[in-house]
């Protein structure tokens, strides 16, 4: 079995909001500054992967820090994630409204 941690962010203007998987199904709130994201990546194992949704700007910061630090980040289309989720059969929204 692979030590990879693997976590995906839903990043807007003002938070993270962050899952990991494998985890226990908790999702962290980061508010999306350099300060915060640092202290957060700090937190994080060697080879960890990160994945985001790219969102115009938003996701940049998240994506050039955690590239800086080594991790392995994935930014990924919106609509690849939406068709794949709707293919699924998944609801591929993670927000309460």
């Amino acid at each position: 079995m692979s030590n990879v941690r693997y976590f995906a962010a839903d990043v807007s203007k003002r938070e993270l909001v962050i899952a990991a998987y494998p985890g226990a199904g908790d999702v962290v709130p980061v508010t999306n500054t350099t300060v915060a994201i640092t202290v957060w990546l700090d937190t994080l194992p060697a080879g960890s992967v990160i994945a985001m949704e790219a969102t115009g700007t938003y996701h940049r910061r998240l994506a050039a820090l955690a590239h800086e630090r080594g991790f392995v980040v994935y930014v990924v289309n919106p609509r690849d994630v939406y068709y794949y989720a709707r293919a699924m059969g998944a609801r591929g929204k993670t927000d309460a409204t």
